[in-house]
């Protein structure tokens, strides 16, 4: 595993820790505020919609972080995989005119044996 590989992994882990971390501060945050805000409920009632749209607005942020970092990822690995295939074409093609070459060399070697015994 490539160290780039690695640090890829640590910023998709560390992206997904912040945001369980971000989700239980945010869970405290609520239920601190319910037990110890003198609010109505109405207000409390806001204020817990406003926690979990901002919730909602941090994990879709997050995901898309995400998906970049897997699209960049996905790209990479397709271009080395390209790029693999291409220096596999090259080297087949290059066996193969050896191989001609050899086959041919061999054929006349063949041709020459048999007329020089076709001449004694």
């Amino acid at each position: 595993m490539s160290s780039q590989e690695i640090t890829m992994e640590n910023c998709n882990q560390r992206g997904m820790n912040d945001a369980f971390l971000f989700l239980v501060g945010a869970g405290l945050g609520v239920g601190l505020g319910i037990l110890l805000a003198p609010k109505s409920g109405r207000e409390t009632r806001e204020a817990i919609r406003d926690g979990i749209a901002e919730g909602q607005d941090y994990l879709a942020r997050q995901s898309r972080v995400v998906e970049r970092d897997v699209s960049r990822k996905a790209s990479h690995l397709a271009g080395q995989a390209s790029d693999f295939v291409e220096k596999g074409k090259e080297a087949i093609e290059g066996y193969g005119s050896s191989v001609a070459a050899a086959v041919d060399a061999g054929r006349e070697a063949y041709r020459s044996t048999v007329s020089d015994k076709a001449r004694t």
